[in-house]
């Protein structure tokens, strides 16, 4: 089940965002946005094993139970400052990947388990928080934009959004 608690600042959540966030968790665009970018390769960093088939499963199950709890902490938040991509990202002339600045919205939940019902997981622990991206990420910085900038393909409603007019995204 979902509940939802004030976030680490105090932050509320409206009704419109909840129904959203609800959604998100029952969607496959979310799953698939999730599979493709909530790696340790878009963060650039080992936080979780990657197991994103085993972490998106046991998000459900824990959804669907009665009962543990995926506790929505806050509202939808965005990375205020960005954060590299290692999916995304250009070569320099040294051929050195150079990898784009992006932010990613998401929502910040943990889990916390009925201990008469306790559940072992894999990819979830009870003890950190973990992100769910509501939306593909927005790239806000590259190297150079008269230079291609390459990522694994991935389908057009997932793909990254831009400010760039002129940038060439091609697919690996």
């Amino acid at each position: 089940m979902l509940e939802f608690v004030l976030g680490p600042h105090g932050e509320t959540i409206s009704q419109k965002q909840k129904d959203k966030i609800v959604h998100a968790f029952s969607s496959d665009y979310y799953n698939r946005i999730n599979t493709f970018y909530n790696i340790p390769n878009h963060f650039g960093t080992a936080k979780y094993n990657g197991d994103v088939t085993s972490f998106l499963r046991e998000i459900k199950s824990i959804v669907d139970s009665k009962y543990h709890k995926l506790q929505i902490m806050g509202d939808i938040h965005t990375d205020p400052y960005g954060h590299s991509s290692y999916l995304i990202g250009q070569y320099d002339d040294y051929n050195v990947f150079i990898p784009a600045i992006v932010k990613d919205n998401y929502v910040r939940f943990k889990v916390v388990q009925d201990p008469k019902h306790y559940k072992m997981l894999r990819s979830i622990d009870d003890t950190r928080i973990f992100h769910f991206l509501m939306t593909p990420p927005s790239i806000v910085q590259i190297y150079d934009i008269y230079r291609p900038t390459y990522m694994n393909y991935v389908d057009k409603d997932i793909a990254p959004i831009t400010r760039y007019k002129r940038i060439n995204i091609q697919y690996i």
